[in-house]
Parts: structure tokens; C-alpha cells; sequence
């Protein structure tokens, strides 16, 4: 017989965090027990990842003690994230010691971001939402910190903090680093950034003016909050991590280059597709959140179908806000959406495969193909479902002459029961249909079908035609690209050529059917010559312009696995950049980008 949750009290669990700049913890976890075998489990789902991608393999050394007796453990054949604990009966406690080896990407020598999910095991069936953890943390000598969680309590580099379920300890992540500094946003927001320069943060008066403005106008948007304030936008700037991020309810983990806070210019390239992204997740993802996405046990497997709302109309309304919130200029939205679109058109996967169908991405796995996206598509959940959405706000602006707007749906479904601390409201496909003809009537289900559930040609483009604009190719855009996620490097050909090169000439992409497609060319080689010249990113870009009135053909030297072949490339139209152009139709744009 095993004892599970029934006989838990309180698991406590400390976290010695002064080995993190070599990315390893320390665990020590008590468990309450009744005596005999005990079962714990290590979570494989953790929210935010959409798969079951919780790095069981990194908890390492793990050994037991019970009432001072060793206690051997056993992996179960199945479960690998469930280990039985031979607890001699009478029993009380059972003590653990393992270590958690972190992957590259959360800390460097001088800060972390240190998650709670890699630190915990738990009795098997316990409810993540009643089970409750009394946390610690010791950190490196000398280290601040910044977290979302209650009653924290300092003790020299420890840290306790008041007892919270599984739940909240693992939606609370710790921002940690020898050199911090604390900027509040108003009443409400707080901005904790650690950085690795040697002198303190910097932030653009403009920069902290532009975070104040996104909290505003995502509150009008929303019309509630669901966390305790102050929320934190925990920051880690720093070269060495860079661009990444992840939703909590009270706060959010951006990754962002060690100056990117420190001007206008560098922070707009970590807005709309980070900053204002994360930020919305705490009503969108976090607040309400699709039912397959709700469980009360991370072992539990969940389903993603509703990634399209989770994370689209989270991208749908992170660029909306960069703009609002002024990080963004309106040339700059449109720059992003025209590159988002063509990116998307240019795929050859898309013609196979739904957009619904994308939402298992994650839990597909990591390709080890050679050819990574063109061909299969990806994670398009987050920006064709971000086009589908502008489709379905301008087409409610429409039909209501601009009356009623997606704003409408926005207020009445992320606004349900006010302010209030954080909690999980679950919805179907259903109910975002009801909660639509709520604002206007109209065949949503339809509307969602023809753009969720079947393959199509071409990514939705009503919602940027209605809004007065069409998509357009040029040598020189009026506004580049901000996105530093989608089109931001500058060696990327894929709308001429066909091509997504980096600088040092290695391929990273063919576009099906493109120029650079039927020359032979694939992902893994190096282009290491052109037309008998050392490749360079400005060459190659000379070369393709030339004489792009007659036919033009590149001779192309690559080295595909030690071994060097010409290969001829057949092109004319010169370099192409999408941006979005004026049309004669009334611009429904300008209003959704205006500032509430």
C-alpha cells in the first residue's frame, strides 16, 4: 500500500541557489508521511510549455532518508517522472537531497531567473491547487531578488517565504542577481530588472514611460486585473540569454540584450513580440484559459487545441498594445504585420497542414530534420492566428461603423467577476463563439472553421485588407521590421531567393518551390563563394540586385559537409521586403492602434 496526498500537511522545500551561476540547485525537501512506501512525482507538465517538457532526466543524486534511515527508491517502468520510497512503517518524515542541473539560458555568472518547477517533487494524486510548500531559498553572497510571492523573509542570502499551494509556488518564479534595480510602474506594476553590466541597469525615462502606459491600457483593455499588486515584469538583461520569456499570473520572466531597456530604439525590437506578449498572458493564459490547458495535477496530460486563442489573441493584442502603450509606432505595427504575413504566405507546409493542427507543435517534439520550417510550418498558432483575429476585429468595426470593436470582446471576457487575486477561469471554443455574438451577431463558428480547421493557401489577409492595406514587395520598406522574433535578421532572402542565410553563410531554410529550391540548395550547407568572390552578406546582396531587368544567374560555391559544389542560382526581381501599403478603403488600423 502507498500513501499519497491525503496524509500531506505541508512540504517543505529549500533551494540552495549559490551554485545557479554553474547552473546546478540544491534541493532539501521534506514530506510528511504515515509510514510505508510513499510515492512522489516530479512534474511533467508545467504551464506556459504546452508539452510535457518538464527536464525529468536533470534531477540528479537523489537519494532518502526516513526518521535518520536511509530509504531506497525506485523509479517506476512507466511513470519515469514517479519514484516509490520504501518507508519503513511508523515513519513520520521523509527527507530528500537531490540536485537540479539547470539548462543554459537562466542564469550567467551575475544573475538568474530560478524556477520552482525543477525543485519539487510531490505526492502522487495531489492537487497542485490545495497541497501546500513552505518555500526557501538561499542565494549566491551578495544577491538581490525580486518575486511575485508573499512574505518574504531575509536571513542573511536565505530567504523564506510564507507557506503557498504548488499552484502559486510554481507561477512565482525568483529574479536574482548581484546588481538589481526596482522601477514602479504607478500603483499597480513594478519593473525588476537584473542586469550582468557592472554598473546599474539603465532605463530610458521614455522606455519607463512606455512600460506605465502598457499597464494603463491593458487594464481599459481588460477592464480588471487578476494579481495582488505590484505585478513584477522581471527582467534579466543580459547578452548571454537574451530573447526568451514565459507568462505568470503576478508577474513575467523577459529575457532582453543587456541595453535593451536603456533606449527607445533597442526596446522596441522587445515589445510587441516579448514585453506586451508576457504582460497579456496574466489575462490571457493565466486568468482565462482553455479548458483542455486546465488540470489540478501536472502529470495529468493536457491538451492544446486552444492555442489559437491562448496564444493568438495574446499576439493579436501584444502589438496592439506596443502601439498603444507607445512603443510601437503605427508604421511600426504594419511593418510587423506585413512581415508576419508574408513569412507565413512563403511557407510551403501550409498547404498540407491546418493551423489547428499546429497547436500540437509543442508536443510533437524538436525536429532533428535537416530542413526546420518552411516545409512542415511550426508554432503558427501564434501569428496566423494573430492575422485571423485583426480579420475578425475589423470585420466587427465594419459591419458596426466602427461602433463595436473586438475591444468589446476583450472587456466583457477577460473582465468577468472584476479585480481580483489570481484564479483560473476555464472556456471552450463554444464560449468564445457565444462571448463573439455577444458583441456582434454573426456565424463565428464558421468564420473560425474556415480559417482553423482545414489547410489553406494563403494566411488570413480580410482583416489587413479591410483595414485599408495590402501587402507589397520592395527593395527599401518605409519603417523596418521591429520584431527581433519574426524577419529580424538582416541576411534573410526568403522572399527573393528563397533563402534564410546567416551572416557566416550557412543556410538555414529553403522556401519550397523558390529560386534557391530548384539551384539544389539546403539547410546545413555554407555558401562560401559568390560568382568566384568570398561570400559576404553585402555581396550576395549586391549581386542578386544586379540587372534585375534581365535574367540573372549567381554562381554559387557551397560546401555541403566537406565537400565543395557550385551550384547556379537563377534569378531577377531583386532584393524583395514586404511592407504594408495605403489602399483606398477607409483605414480601421489607425483606430485599433489608437491609445484608449
Amino acid at each position: 500500500m502507498h500513501v499519497f496526498f491525503a496524509f500531506i500537511t505541508v512540504l517543505t522545500l529549500l533551494v540552495d541557489a549559490r551554485d545557479a551561476p554553474r547552473n546546478v540547485l540544491h534541493e532539501k525537501l521534506r514530506v510528511p508521511i504515515s509510514g510505508g512506501p510513499v510515492t512522489l512525482v516530479f512534474p511533467k507538465w508545467v504551464p506556459g510549455q504546452h508539452a510535457p517538457a518538464n527536464p525529468v532526466v536533470d534531477l540528479v543524486m537523489l537519494e532518502g532518508t526516513a526518521d535518520g534511515k536511509r530509504v531506497a527508491w525506485q523509479r517506476d517502468p512507466v511513470d519515469l517522472f514517479a519514484f516509490t520510497f520504501a518507508a519503513p512503517a511508523g515513519a513520520k518524515t521523509l527527507e530528500l537531497r537531490y540536485d537540479s542541473l539547470l539548462p543554459p539560458g537562466y542564469t550567467t555568472s551575475q544573475l538568474g531567473l530560478l524556477n520552482w518547477n525543477p525543485t519539487l517533487l510531490y505526492p502522487r494524486g495531489a492537487t497542485i491547487g490545495e497541497t501546500t510548500v513552505r518555500a526557501s531559498m538561499v542565494l549566491p553572497a551578495g544577491w538581490s531578488f525580486a518575486t511575485a510571492l508573499d512574505g518574504p523573509k531575509r536571513d542573511g542570502d536565505r530567504i523564506d517565504f510564507a507557506p503557498v499551494t504548488i499552484e502559486r509556488l510554481f507561477d512565482s518564479p525568483v529574479l536574482a542577481g548581484s546588481n538589481m534595480t526596482s522601477v514602479p510602474l504607478g500603483p499597480t506594476a513594478v519593473l525588476d530588472v537584473a542586469s550582468d553590466s557592472p554598473a546599474p541597469p539603465v532605463i530610458d525615462p521614455n522606455v519607463k514611460a512606455h512600460f506605465t502606459a502598457l499597464v494603463d491600457q491593458a487594464q481599459k483593455l481588460f477592464a480588471s486585473h487578476h494579481w495582488r499588486a505590484p505585478y513584477h515584469f522581471l527582467i534579466t538583461a543580459t547578452d548571454a540569454i537574451g530573447y526568451t520569456g514565459l507568462e505568470h499570473h503576478e508577474s513575467s520572466w523577459n529575457g532582453v540584450d543587456t541595453d535593451t531597456l536603456a533606449s527607445e530604439a533597442a526596446c522596441k525590437t522587445f515589445a510587441g513580440d516579448l514585453l506586451t506578449h508576457e504582460f497579456t498572458h496574466s489575462w490571457n493564459g493565466k486568468f482565462r484559459r482553455p479548458a483542455g490547458l486546465v488540470r489540478d495535477d501536472y502529470q495529468a496530460s493536457e491538451t492544446t487545441e486552444g492555442l489559437w486563442v491562448y496564444e493568438g489573441l495574446t499576439e493579436y493584442y501584444s502589438d496592439v498594445l506596443a502601439a498603444r502603450a507607445g512603443f510601437w509606432t503605427p508604421a511600426d505595427y504594419r511593418a510587423a504585420i506585413a512581415v508576419k504575413y508574408a513569412y507565413l504566405d512563403a511557407e510551403g507546409g501550409r498547404r498540407t497542414r491546418s493551423l489547428l493542427d499546429t497547436t500540437f507543435q509543442a508536443r510533437l517534439g524538436t525536429s532533428r530534420a535537416a530542413f526546420p520550417g518552411d516545409r512542415r510550418s511550426s508554432e503558427e498558432y501564434y501569428d496566423e492566428s494573430e492575422l485571423m483575429w485583426l480579420d475578425a476585429d475589423t470585420l466587427i468595426r465594419e459591419h458596426t461603423q466602427g461602433k463595436k470593436s473586438l475591444d468589446d470582446f476583450a472587456a466583457a471576457f477577460y473582465g468577468v467577476g472584476g479585480d481580483g487575486p489570481p484564479r483560473v477561469l476555464a472556456y471552450t471554443r463554444a464560449d468564445v463563439v457565444a462571448a463573439l455574438n455577444a458583441v456582434y451577431p454573426f456565424d463565428w463558428e464558421n468564420f473560425l472553421a474556415l480559417r482553423l480547421d482545414v489547410p489553406t493557401p494563403h494566411p488570413p489577409f480580410a482583416g489587413i485588407e479591410r483595414g485599408g492595406y495590402s501587402v507589397v514587395f520592395g527593395a527599401k520598406p518605409p519603417v523596418p521590421n521591429p520584431s527581433t522574433r519574426i524577419g529580424g535578421d538582416a541576411a534573410d532572402y526568403r522572399f527573393d531567393v528563397g533563402l534564410a542565410i546567416a551572416p557566416s553563410g550557412l543556410i538555414r531554410d529553403v522556401v519550397a518551390g523558390s529560386p534557391g529550391d530548384r539551384a539544389g540548395l539546403a539547410p546545413g550547407m555554407t555558401i562560401v563563394g559568390v560568382d568566384s568572390r568570398r561570400w559576404s552578406p553585402a555581396a550576395f546582396a549586391r549581386t542578386i540586385v544586379r540587372d534585375t531587368d534581365t535574367r540573372n544567374t549567381v554562381a554559387l560555391l557551397v560546401d555541403d559537409r566537406g565537400s565543395f559544389e557550385t551550384k547556379t542560382l537563377e534569378y531577377t526581381g531583386g532584393v524583395r521586403i514586404p511592407y504594408l501599403q495605403r489602399t483606398s478603403a477607409p483605414d480601421f488600423l489607425d483606430p485599433i492602434l489608437t491609445p484608449r
